[in-house]
């Protein structure tokens, strides 16, 4: 009867790399995607402080920057927020996320 047993070190062994597999790509993308994120962010903010001062007249010029830094800090406060709001909406749609 032992002999008919499958040897659970080979089995353990199989699942435990079959997994680790699967979820080093899923990690490989999300670190990717994190990275675009942080990188587009990081743009956003370049953009703001060089490219709105160039809009606006040299009377508002000042204004119009302080309003470009205003929205994008509060974009990031918001953003958490929003994440997680989304997050909840789709685990009670979904049910198993």
């Amino acid at each position: 009867m032992y002999s008919q047993r499958p040897d659970l070190r080979e089995t353990t062994w199989t699942n435990t790399a079959l997994r680790k597999g699967c979820c080093a790509g899923v990690v490989l993308v999300r670190v990717t995607l994190t990275m675009l994120g942080k990188a587009a962010i990081t743009y956003a903010y370049a953009l703001v402080y060089l490219y709105t001062p160039e809009v606006y007249p040299t009377v508002v010029r000042g204004a119009g920057l302080g309003v470009g830094t205003l929205m994008s800090r509060l974009g990031g406060i918001v953003a958490p927020l929003v994440a997680d709001l989304v997050s909840s909406i789709t685990y009670r749609l979904v049910g198993f996320l």
